[in-house]
């Protein structure tokens, strides 16, 4: 029962993040990010995987620093440079030596996924955001959460698909392009 448990906070964090890819304003994908986010640390602490929790934890303050952005005091670019250290310096707090290199790529993904959250272009944004995949996907797998993995390939999914609605198709028929049916 309690690892039922632990598995059905996973995919809560998993529904979280399929509805922000699938949202058409920064705002709504942001909020959607950052209760995913919420999710996921309880799942990754409830299983021991504490490189996993921090950087998601790290993720849910940059979404929501990110989401005051124009504000002050977030209205600077030391923000989003201060979120980058502060997820390296969680990396280098949360390194786990048995798994080395494996350990490190949470941090790399959440380099690239946080600095996704300050840029205005949605369709930068999902670029970025699907980039980050792979490097939790390996992670994911070695540590064994199924939520953790199913997140990362239906985000790559949701991530692609709002890619060709909202910027791939729309792209092609403003140059002309033949109708898609």
């Amino acid at each position: 029962m309690y690892n039922a448990a632990i598995q059905m906070i996973g995919y809560a964090g998993v529904l979280g993040f399929i509805l922000s890819y699938l949202q058409k304003t920064r705002k709504n994908i942001i909020f959607f990010t950052f209760l995913g986010r919420v999710f996921f640390v309880t799942h990754y602490i409830l299983l021991g995987g504490y490189s996993g929790a921090v950087q998601n934890a790290i993720g849910g303050i940059a979404s929501a620093i990110s989401s005051q952005r124009g504000k002050k005091p977030f209205n600077s670019a030391a923000s989003p440079v201060f979120i980058i250290l502060l997820t390296v310096c969680g990396g280098i707090l949360t390194f786990d030596a048995e798994l080395g290199v494996i350990s490190v790529l949470p941090v790399i993904a959440m380099i690239m996924q946080n600095s996704a959250l300050w840029l205005k272009n949605q369709t930068h944004i999902r670029i970025l955001t699907l980039i980050g995949i792979p490097f939790w996907f390996v992670y994911n797998f070695t540590k064994s959460s199924p939520p953790a993995m199913t997140s990362d390939v239906l985000s790559a999914i949701s991530l692609i698909s709002a890619l060709l609605r909202y910027d791939i198709i729309p792209a092609i028929k403003r140059k002309g392009g033949k109708k898609l049916s």
